[in-house]
């Protein structure tokens, strides 16, 4: 007999935001879809929390989409939100997304502040800690982020899984929530899991490109844009605009204008075009790496659903079915101390980190990111 496999997708976007409601639905559901294996059915139910309430009905797991609504202050809203997924985070394994990573490491007595300079684009990410199916302690892969709030872990109730310059991006609180699978990500795998995600993941990156240009932004430079750039872009960036920086507000010739778009979109073109554009051929697109993590890290966390959902049937008798996190080798960070530097501060010291991890890996007989991380001075 094939069983059903249900997963509630919890939208906490503000009612009064307009967005294209059913686009981000279909991405969602059709991502979370790809991520069950192919003798479960899947039931999926959208909701729009703000409006229809908590379900009253008995999931398998829990989503926690992406929203606008900020988390490094108080709100009416933030208070429903939070008061609503604390009824079911001991229950339900519960994967969450961008605002849902926030919303889990504030209930977990933690806290979210604005960062410096939003994260944008397809990102490197490093990895702390094994995790099955998706990399090893010490790899750094690419997964789209699209935020301005990273997450603090005062209490120390989460264990760090990645990090990037932007902060926290995988974190675990399942030891805190009592033994029940409870994990957030920062960045979003529905951009990639799917065609369509990818294709609203540009559109959504090149209106944040055109809108900093435009000026639209106060104080929000190009630098997150030019992060991720790859160094022959960036270079043949500078040969138009020396200073990068000037080009916001900067009124550009229709040529001129195109030349930049295109530099600045690099990271979405195909292989063809890059090819055009630097003069190389590529073995594959960022995409197709980036597909492969986001499938990874969903259906990662889907099976631990599973098993949860197996444990339960198996332990109705019992009082209590609990799971402990399945992590393997973990990088200590027992020596992270102190209160949070400047954004800039605490981006020195993951870039040593990332240059330690890319070293070690020439020498597979040394891998020195196994030794604590004792240069990094940077709180969490």
């Amino acid at each position: 007999m094939v069983e059903v496999f249900s997963i509630a997708i919890l939208d906490y976007t503000p009612m009064e935001m307009k967005y294209s409601e059913s686009r981000v639905k279909d991405i969602l559901v059709s991502a979370m879809r790809e991520s069950v294996p192919r003798d479960y059915i899947v039931a999926t139910d959208y909701i729009r929390c703000f409006r229809d309430g908590m379900p009253e009905r008995k999931y398998d797991m829990m989503v926690i989409a992406g929203s606008m609504l900020p988390t490094d202050e108080p709100s009416r809203n933030l208070d429903i939100a939070l008061e609503q997924i604390n009824g079911v985070i001991h229950d339900v394994p519960t994967l969450g997304i961008c605002f849902g990573l926030h919303a889990i490491a504030l209930l977990a007595g933690n806290s979210s502040r604005m960062i410096s300079d939003f994260e944008i684009g397809p990102k490197e990410v490093l990895l702390f800690s094994d995790i099955e199916g998706v990399g090893k302690c010490g790899d750094t892969l690419l997964f789209p982020v699209n935020h301005f709030y990273k997450i603090r872990n005062e209490s120390g109730a989460l264990d760090i899984l990645a990090i990037s310059s932007g902060g926290i991006q995988i974190a675990d609180a399942t030891k805190h929530f009592g033994g029940n699978p409870v994990m957030g990500v920062q960045f979003h795998p529905e951009f990639a899991a799917t065609s369509d995600g990818w294709k609203l993941f540009r559109r959504v990156y090149a209106r944040a490109v055109e809108d900093i240009l435009n000026g639209e932004y106060a104080g929000v430079s190009l630098e997150p844009v030019l992060r991720i750039l790859d160094k022959e872009v960036l270079s043949r960036l500078k040969e138009i605009a020396p200073e990068p920086q000037r080009l916001i507000g900067n009124r550009l010739g229709d040529a001129g204008k195109a030349a930049v778009s295109d530099l600045l979109m690099s990271p979405f073109h195909n292989i063809d075009f890059r090819k055009k554009l630097l003069g190389k051929i590529e073995s594959e697109r960022d995409y197709d790496k980036t597909q492969r993590n986001c499938r990874a890290i969903l259906q990662y966390f889907v099976k631990r659903a599973i098993e949860a959902k197996n444990a339960r049937k198996t332990a109705r008798s019992e009082p209590e079915a609990r799971f402990d996190t399945p992590h393997g080798t973990q990088l200590e960070l027992s020596d992270l101390k102190g209160k949070a530097g400047e954004d800039a501060a605490y981006r020195a010291e993951v870039r040593k980190i990332f240059k330690r991890c890319r070293e070690s890996g020439k020498n597979a007989e040394k891998p020195t990111w196994r030794k604590p991380l004792r240069q990094m001075k940077i709180a969490l």
